[in-house]
């Protein structure tokens, strides 16, 4: 398969990759999961992945994937920024005028409510003009619930 070609083979991950199956079958049955994958370079984190991609090939599930990177320790919630810049396709060449579009488009199709979820994100992402602070919160909510990355 060309997909292996390249790959290193699966060797000493057997049980990492039980972790993950059971893990999927788990959050199949409501049970919500995260896993987190860490390793140096060249330690089998793909082949691991590519693994467990293949071994649900045939099971109805959207990955999401974010990436850490040594640069962005600082950064809180890189992960999920990355994440949600992916689904909502951001490029390089967008401003921040076609990103809020890109976000209110895919929170349309998504059926979620806007106002509940709009500024949220828009915070998260860093996009000016979020609105979050029109939000009555306490100062007890302002700490805690604080996205600037």
């Amino acid at each position: 398969m060309s997909a292996e070609r390249g790959l290193t083979p699966l060797v000493g991950r057997r049980r990492e990759l039980e972790l993950l199956l059971d893990g999927f079958y788990r959050a199949k049955s409501g049970h919500g999961q995260t896993f987190s994958i860490i390793a140096e370079a060249g330690l089998g984190k793909s082949r691991l992945l590519y693994e467990f991609r293949k071994a649900v090939a045939n099971e109805d599930a959207t990955f999401l994937e974010g990436k850490c990177l040594s640069y962005s320790r600082g950064a809180a919630f890189h992960p999920v920024i990355d994440v949600l810049k992916a689904n909502f396709d951001f490029r390089d060449e967008d401003n921040d005028p076609e990103k809020r579009d890109k976000v209110r488009t895919l929170l349309q199709q998504l059926e979620l409510d806007e106002a509940d979820t709009l500024p949220y994100l828009l915070e998260l992402l860093s996009l000016p003009d979020s609105g979050i602070d029109k939000i009555p919160m306490s100062r007890r909510q302002e700490k805690i619930g604080s996205f600037r990355p």
